[in-house]
Parts: structure tokens; sequence; C-alpha cells
């Protein structure tokens, strides 16, 4: 079994990238959503590769595929379901058919392929099927393409390969602050913690976050006549600019700026403190771990305009952030 789902997947992607690589045959224009399995893709890899075939199948017939953005909002346009049934080395794909505003399939169809190279023709062949009984549908019934529900705001609509889209982003994360620079004579580095809450703006695949920065370190630092310890309170705004690779895995970039509550502690004497201004920008990569979670490693690059000198230092962090 193990041998025949290996085998499928690597025959799915060829006849994938195949379909992505062919013109359209024809332009179409009837919006069409076909509900995919993206609850199940973890569980189920083979499945996204299914979904995915199909979908790039229908655009190459002409078809304007739509967002699958659930049960109420799909119900408003021509529909197509799937189930996929794998026996030893043979594979069976089902697709019904829906008529917009109807719970009740139109038409409903199957085939079935051996797992070998015959398996593209057989995925082409059921998909021309259902996109041609949506076809004459659209000309039988012409009011079908008249219901039509209006389009939701633009940041409520899902992207065709991703994850269900969360407005809000909460991050934690912890690293060393590695000094560079004149400050570097006196100390090589401290500990550093930081948060950021955000609302992320959608723009198709990608989007942008705004939100606040708060971060803390902790640092000593020996001279020849004094020692110190030193706290940096910073806050201020940040923006990242989010750019999806695929439906798990995200780059990203980052600046913000703000006051740090620069707190010194010399010879132990007390702390006396002062506001100055500083800045940070950097760049990283997040992969989901969990349906609404990721694992986020970012390099950036700290200054801090203290008057008699920069604090500056590299701040590589690794973190996890939770999407709400």
């Amino acid at each position: 079994m193990s041998r025949n789902y290996h085998k499928l997947v690597i025959l799915l992607l060829i006849t994938a990238v195949r379909a992505q690589s062919l013109e359209q045959i024809q332009t179409i224009d009837i919006p069409v959503v076909f509900q995919q399995h993206m609850e199940q893709y973890k569980q189920n890899p083979l499945l996204e590769i299914l979904d995915q075939t199909i979908v790039l199948e229908l655009k190459r017939l002409g078809f304007k595929v739509l967002p699958d953005k659930g049960p109420a909002l799909n119900n408003g346009y021509y529909r197509i379901t799937s189930n996929y049934v794998i026996k030893e080395d043979l594979l069976e794909i089902k697709l019904e058919c829906f008529q917009p505003g109807n719970m009740n399939p139109f038409f409903s169809t199957s085939i079935k392929s051996r797992i070998n190279l015959e398996i593209g023709s057989a995925v082409k062949k059921i998909t021309a099927e259902a996109a041609s009984r949506i076809t004459q549908d659209t000309i039988d019934n012409p009011a079908n393409l008249v219901r039509i529900v209006p389009e939701t705001k633009k940041e409520d609509v899902n992207t065709e390969d991703s994850i269900p889209l969360k407005h809000y982003t909460l991050s934690a994360n912890i690293s060393p602050f590695l000094s560079t620079g004149r400050i570097s004579d006196y100390f090589k580095y401290g500990n550093s913690y930081d948060l950021f809450f955000g609302y992320n703006y959608f723009l198709k695949q990608n989007y942008i976050g705004i939100g606040i920065f708060l971060s803390y370190i902790y640092f000593t630092a020996d001279g020849v006549l004094l020692s110190s310890n030193n706290k940096l309170l910073s806050a201020g705004p940040e923006t990242r600019i989010n750019f999806k690779l695929n439906s798990f895995l995200e780059t990203f970039l980052r600046i913000n700026g703000g006051l740090t509550l620069f707190m010194m502690n010399r010879n132990n004497e007390g702390y006396k403190s002062t506001l100055i201004p500083f800045a940070l920008g950097g760049m990283g990569l997040s992969f989901a771990i969990l349906p609404a979670a990721d694992m986020v490693l970012s390099m950036n690059f700290y200054t801090i305009f203290e008057e008699s000198i920069l604090i500056t230092g590299f701040y590589p962090s690794a973190g996890v952030s939770i999407r709400m």
C-alpha cells in the first residue's frame, strides 16, 4: 500500500505540472467552487494533491475557480464536491455537481483508474465531464448565473491553497542579543524576550501585519573601572510583510521602531533610567506546527540610539506565533 501511495503521489504531481503548463483550451468564465478537503490535508497530504490537480484542470478548461469559503458562502455558486477511494493499486474518484442554492446534486459521476500513467487521463476525463454538465446547465438555466451571492469583503476571502485566514497574530520569541560595534568592548551578549500582537491585511496570497512590538533585553557590561547591569524595555509599532510560499510555509520582512526605557545600575548604586529611540529590522521564516500555530525563526538587527554610544547587535530569535 505504501508503495502504491507514493507512486500515486508522483503520478499526480506529473499530471498537475502538465495541466499547469498547458494553455486554456477555451474561456468559459463560469464561476465555480471546488469544495476541497483542507481540514484533512495535514492528516492526508494526498488529498491536497488530488484536489489541486482537479482545480488546475478546471482552470485549464477555462472555469473561474473561486476560493472555498465554507458551505454558507459556497452555496451561491455552482459547486463541485469530490470523494476519493484508494484500494490496493486502484483509485476511484467521484464528483458531484450542484446548482447555486441547491443542496442536492444535479449530476454525479465516478471513474476508476489503476495507479499508473493512465491516471492523468482519468482525472482529465472526469473533470471534463463535470465541467461539460455545468456548462450545459448554464445554457439550459441561464438564471443560475444571476443568482450568485455578492462578493464578501476582500479581507474575508481565503486564498485557493491556504489554510483558513486568521486576522490576528500573537507571537512570543526568545533570543540572545549579540552585540556589535564599539559596545561589544563592554559586553558580548545579553538575553532578549519579545512579543508582537498585530492585525493582518490580506492581499491575495500575501498579507501585511501591523501591530505593537514589545521587548526586554538584559545584559551586564564590564569596563576597566565600572560595571553595570542594564535593562532595556522597548515598545513601538511594527510592520510585517508576509509572503506565502505554500499552505504551511511563509517568509516575512519586519521593521519597527519606537522608544526604549534604558535602565542602568552602575556598581550597584541603583537604577537610573532614560528614554531613547530604537529601530529594528529583520527577516524570518514561519512554518505551521498546528492548524493555528506556527514556529517562527528570524534574524534581526537592533539599534538603540544611546547618546554616548550606539548599542547595536544581531538578534537571532526563535518562538511561537498563534493565529486568532
